[in-house]
């Protein structure tokens, strides 16, 4: 979803059928929505904390998927910048969820 919000944002400003139906451009919707970190590509989680907000993202792993890559989905949150990272890997899942 976070590579399409400005897809999203500019259909919703050149046409009147989004506007009927929400009053924000969809790329604020996209803040109030919780994201998984699992992703395969740095450039990918970064984008998805920038669409959606570092409160929004938590670790995963996609364990026990076949595909999983649990070491490469913790080296890629643990090279965020050390408050996101915190976030990510566990004080957005203590918020929520009142750990």
């Amino acid at each position: 979803m976070p590579y399409l919000a400005g897809r999203m944002d500019r259909t919703w400003e050149m046409t009147t059928n989004g506007k009927d139906s929400i009053s924000s451009p969809p790329s604020e919707y996209l803040r109030r929505i919780y994201y998984d970190a699992v992703t395969y590509q740095q450039e990918t989680l970064e984008l998805c904390i920038a669409v959606g907000g570092a409160d929004k993202v938590m670790y995963g792993s996609d364990y026990p998927h076949d595909i999983g890559d649990m070491k490469g989905c913790l080296e890629r949150v643990d090279a965020l910048p050390p408050d996101v990272r915190e976030q990510v890997r566990n004080g957005n899942a203590k918020r929520i969820f009142n750990l």
